[in-house]
C-alpha cells in the first residue's frame, strides 16, 4: 500500500500484522500499567483499611525463642 502523501511513512497499521502487533503492545502495556497501579497504591490501602483500622485480619504474634548465652571462653574455644 503506497503512502498517501510522499515521504510520509506508513502508520504501523498498514498491514494486519502490524495491525495485530500495535494492539498486542498496547494490551501489554495497559496490563503492566493496570497491576503497577493496583500494586503500588490499591493493595497497601486494602491492607490498612482491613488490618490496620478495621482489625478484620488478626495477626498472632510469635514468641521468640529464649537467646541463647554465649560466654567469650565459649566463642574463643570454638574459634581455636
Amino acid at each position: 500500500m503506497p503512502s498517501v502523501l510522499p515521504g510520509l511513512a506508513r502508520p504501523p497499521w498498514s498491514t494486519p500484522t502490524k495491525l495485530l502487533t500495535a494492539l498486542t503492545l498496547r494490551a501489554q502495556i495497559g496490563g503492566l500499567t493496570a497491576a503497577t497501579f493496583v500494586t503500588l497504591l490499591v493493595v497497601p490501602v486494602l491492607y490498612a483499611i482491613f488490618v490496620l483500622d478495621l482489625k478484620l485480619v488478626k495477626w498472632e504474634a510469635r514468641h521468640a525463642a529464649p537467646a541463647m548465652e554465649i560466654s567469650d571462653a565459649e566463642i574463643s574455644a570454638a574459634i581455636l
